[in-house]
């Protein structure tokens, strides 16, 4: 059975809209959509103004997302070294003060008692726990020596420049932050405009769709799209803990129970666990009985869970 497929994006539902209405206009008063659309109260070359507007911003939306794209490549290229590093500093003064955690504090370090540490990753909160983690750092001179001294030093550590950076870094972020939400905003304008064309077009395909029952490709006069798909036959796995019910499964007669569990079912006919039943041993088949069309099954162990698949007729005969 063939179906429609539509497109996903704004662009492919823009070229679909335009293509309905070239085929449309090219008709004029005998084309077969023109009672549907009056009936249905849409129009094309409206709905086309509002998609041209949506269009342009949908072009701003993807000039500002690629402008936000590239601001916070920038801001991360200067931001996440510092962010290193500075985690490499707190994890040396983590050892340093073990286990009197909550001596970090003097370093503007968040730290609970159990030594889990929290570091900003914010840019602007960041610059400010760094500034003063650096003024920390200086406070010590002379022979009254920084725990961090050694570690700095060894790794050639520039707290200034870190903080260079990182400021650095807070003015992509702020270009970023404006980029981010002129993107967001442009793409809001866009579905709102494009939201009624869009959502009309999914009853024109409708129409169409019935109207061309049987000669589906002959949509391709309006830019739509159809694929024939067989439908996918699936086996249903049923799985049942202990003493547990599934109740009014639908099945077809000549499809298959197959126990691949290590425990007895039971397996009712009907929508309840009453009365009679078919005991499916532990690895049998049987086929779907007359009759069994909705089933329940019952796991009638305390012990260990079970499984029932039901193979559909159609895997049964192939």
């Amino acid at each position: 059975m063939a179906h429609k497929e539509l497109p996903t994006t704004f662009l492919g539902l823009k070229l679909l809209h335009k293509g309905i209405k070239k085929k449309v206009d090219f008709d004029a008063e005998s084309g077969e959509l023109v009672a549907y659309l009056d009936e249905q109260k849409i129009d094309l070359a409206d709905e086309k103004v509002l998609i041209d507007a949506a269009a342009l911003k949908y072009n701003s939306f993807l000039a500002y997302k690629k402008d936000s794209e590239k601001k916070c490549a920038q801001r991360d290229k200067l931001f996440n070294p510092v962010i290193k590093i500075v985690t490499g500093l707190v994890q040396v003064l983590k050892g340093y003060y073990q286990p009197e955690y909550k001596k970090m504090g003097d370093w503007d370090v968040e730290v609970t008692d159990g030594g889990k540490v929290t570091i900003a990753t914010d840019p602007e909160l960041f610059l400010t726990f760094l500034i003063a983690f650096k003024a920390e750092n200086d406070t010590y001179e002379g022979l009254n020596i920084s725990p961090l001294a050694s570690y700095i030093t060894k790794n050639e550590i520039d707290l200034d420049q870190c903080i260079t950076d990182t400021t650095a870094a807070l003015v992509f972020n702020d270009d970023y932050k404006t980029a981010k939400s002129n993107s967001e905003a442009a793409h809001q304008v866009m579905l709102t405009k494009s939201a009624m064309p869009f959502a009309n077009l999914t009853l024109i395909t409708n129409f169409l769709m019935k109207l061309y029952v049987g000669n589906e490709k002959g949509l391709s006069v309006y830019g739509l799209k159809t694929v024939n798909a067989a439908k996918v036959v699936k086996v249903k796995d049923i799985k049942l803990a202990l003493g547990q019910s599934k109740l009014k499964i639908k099945t077809k007669i000549g499809s298959m129970f197959f126990n691949t569990g290590t425990e007895d079912l039971h397996i009712y006919k009907g929508s309840t666990i009453t009365g009679e039943f078919i005991i499916l041993a532990a690895g049998a088949k049987l086929l779907v009985p007359k009759g069994y069309s909705k089933f329940s099954v019952y796991n009638p162990s305390n012990n260990t869970s079970a499984k029932l698949q039901l193979i559909p007729k159609k895997i049964v005969v192939g």
